[in-house]
């Protein structure tokens, strides 16, 4: 998926793939960046003005940064979750205290 990095003034290629295998890059914005200052859906203005193909816009390079560095991490803990899925392992062996330690 095309992210627009607003203080770069340009677009990058960011992919994220589901426990399907399938690119979720889109839904994952969706959901986690959902209310997250400074990460948003791109305006049809902002693709006319920056010439952008992008569907998410990111406006600061250290948010964007961040996300790059941290993306090898988010990846490998879904493709984690999808050998357990394969293996049937439950919600609950990833619970603690009441709480779920997956994403």
């Amino acid at each position: 998926m095309k992210v627009f990095v607003r203080e770069y003034c340009r677009d990058v290629t960011v992919r994220i793939y589901g426990i399907d295998g399938e690119e979720r890059t889109k839904e994952f914005f969706k959901k986690y960046f959902a209310d997250v200052e400074g990460v948003y859906e791109t305006t049809d203005e902002e693709r006319e003005d920056y010439n952008s193909e992008a569907v998410y816009t990111i406006t600061k390079a250290e948010y964007y940064n961040f996300l790059a560095q941290h993306i090898d991490n988010i990846q490998k803990g879904i493709d984690e979750i999808a050998e357990a899925e394969f293996r049937r392992e439950t919600p609950q062996d990833y619970t603690f205290e009441n709480c779920c330690y997956v994403i």
